[in-house]
């Protein structure tokens, strides 16, 4: 089998070229997948993912109302705190009001 070829899968038959159909009997014939990434590509996806990464000694909770359930009982024993949505893990954090 060429690089460029392809064999279709319901009449086995091999298709040259960049074809999306089969000359035999016109089926749709299986799509290349990449091996993949370049370099380039790679290192800025890393770096992309340690700089959404948050911080891990901070809790982190599920949904919203379960973070601003905490926040009010830090409030009654005297520190107000507001929560956040953090992309890196994917759920809230609480910071300090500021003022």
């Amino acid at each position: 089998m060429k690089p460029s070829s392809r064999i279709c899968s319901a009449c086995d038959t091999e298709n040259i070229g960049f074809r999306n159909r089969c000359v035999k009997c016109n089926g749709k014939l299986d799509t290349k997948k990449f091996k993949g990434q370049s370099k380039k590509s790679r290192v800025r996806e890393n770096r992309k993912r340690i700089r959404e990464q948050c911080n891990v000694n901070k809790r982190s909770y599920k949904t919203r109302k379960e973070a601003n359930l905490a926040a009010k009982a830090m409030f009654e024993k005297g520190q107000g705190l507001q929560s956040y949505w953090c992309k890196g893990c994917k759920g809230y954090h609480l910071t300090k009001l500021k003022g």
